[in-house]
């Protein structure tokens, strides 16, 4: 294929407008080719840009693509394969727009319809066959599927069909926002160094793909990850954490392979969980501290928070008797592992107990791949009873200590005791229990004292 001379106008980083001028007549002539160069921009504001021989080509090799603007009330005439705009193109008009769109000498326009009045809408224009897709009878097929992506909109795909060997190629399309992304500024989830947690994860993943070309990996008509219900899939590809990656997200394509840089990988606030039929590893001294599915099996991860000196069983109650799967004592702080769920995932339970207090007991939700609790853990009632019985005692100890020194002075001893009795509302408490130590410490103070003046 013989090409072009380029460049004979180029525009780079700065933007560059056209408006009407006094005593010129309100139209631009594209007759030799113009490149837009990253980050630039041009704006057109003219009732008519004509397309006679040359092509307006931005660069859209990443993020900071160039781009060529019509303004609201811009329009254009004359595109052809031979003329067009090959890039990205944006939109301002507030009704429909066709865009000129085209690339590789294949024009293509492209008839969008705003939803959104507020925000922009660029579009660039791929041309790249898809495979294995038919034709109703009687409509000549003359373009396969295209699917168009944009970093803060779910992808669009439609077919380009002809009835007959002559018509317009125009197809309306509708754009939707993606609900899924937590930052929808592209150039800041491009800033991320580390993706500590999942909704990071899908940003940059999703990042990735829309500022690559090859819209073929993974498959044509999806991102590296797409959401299913909690959990983040990333389809077949093998997912490795490596807290070492010197890229925050990069794609094996040969290997089908994604690194991610995380320490600790944890959930965020649209995802929980992480799946794939491929495999998901750890390297560098990284964590997933999310459940997970690959081609090994469903590893639940569980989370247990600030427990104290208490033991941790996790059971499988669809066997008899129970089998044990997690079994530890003696735990204090915070508790997190993985473990390999059974293929019946309906009857697992969570238990956490610890001497002279009440149990924590909780089945874990079958559909989910993560359980994170903070079990609170009470006194028993007993230990109510004993509480009341070491008051008691203490009573009785200082009354004989108030009568022994006393009795070192030659007076009677005097000591009034009153009881106000109430209904218990509450469990006992381990603040109680605290209150009660420093009343006893008190006491054994006084009688220490006592003995040293006898000494004396």
């Amino acid at each position: 294929m013989q090409r072009k001379l380029l460049i004979t106008l180029c525009i780079f980083s700065f933007n560059f407008c056209v408006y009407p001028q006094l005593n010129s007549s309100p139209q631009l002539n594209i007759s030799k080719d113009i490149y837009i160069d990253t980050g630039a921009s041009m704006y057109i504001d003219l009732p008519n840009t004509e397309f006679n021989q040359g092509n307006i080509i931005t660069d859209r090799s990443n993020i900071n693509y160039g781009t060529v603007a019509f303004g609201p009330n811009a329009k254009w005439s004359n595109a052809s394969h031979n003329a067009h705009v090959n890039g990205f193109i944006r939109m301002y008009n507030e009704q429909d727009f066709i865009f000129p769109s085209g690339h590789d000498q294949i024009f293509q326009p492209l008839h969008l319809k705003r939803i959104d009045r507020h925000s922009l809408v660029d579009v660039a224009y791929n041309h790249k066959a898809h495979e294995n897709l038919t034709s109703e009878k009687g409509i000549v097929k003359v373009s396969d599927d295209f699917y168009f992506y944009r970093y803060d909109l779910s992808i669009a795909s439609f077919s380009l069909v002809n009835v007959g060997r002559k018509g317009a190629l125009n197809k309306s399309i509708s754009m939707n926002s993606d609900f899924d992304i937590i930052e929808s500024d592209q150039s800041i989830v491009e800033s991320y160094t580390e993706l500590e947690n999942l909704d990071k994860l899908y940003d940059r993943a999703k990042s990735w793909k829309v500022s690559n070309t090859n819209v073929t990996f993974p498959s044509k008509e999806r991102l590296l990850a797409r959401k299913n219900q909690n959990q983040l899939d990333f389809g077949s590809l093998d997912l490795i954490i490596d807290n070492n990656a010197s890229y925050p997200l990069s794609v094996d394509k040969i290997n089908n392979v994604v690194r991610v840089k995380a320490n600790t990988l944890v959930a965020g606030t649209k995802f929980n969980s992480l799946s794939t039929s491929g495999t998901i590893s750890v390297e560098g001294g990284a964590n997933i501290e999310v459940g997970y599915k690959d081609n090994t099996g469903t590893h639940k991860f569980i989370a247990l928070n600030e427990v104290n000196n208490s033991d941790i069983l996790i059971r499988d109650n669809s066997t008899t008797p129970p089998t044990s799967i997690v079994s530890i004592t003696a735990i204090t702080g915070d508790y997190k592992t993985h473990f390999l769920a059974p293929s019946d995932t309906s009857k697992i339970e969570v238990l956490v107990s610890r001497a002279n207090h009440s149990t924590f007991q909780e089945n874990y939700p079958e559909k989910e791949l993560s359980f994170v609790r903070t079990p609170n853990l009470q006194l028993t009632q007993v230990v109510a009873e004993s509480q009341i019985e070491m008051l008691n005692l203490a009573t009785k100890i200082l009354q004989k200590e108030e009568a022994f020194y006393r009795a070192l002075d030659l007076t009677n001893p005097t000591l009034t005791v009153t009881h106000t009795l109430s209904n218990m509302t509450g469990s006992p408490s381990v603040e109680n229990q605290e209150a009660i130590l420093s009343i006893m410490y008190k006491v054994f103070n006084k009688v220490v004292a006592n003995r040293r003046k006898l000494k004396n």
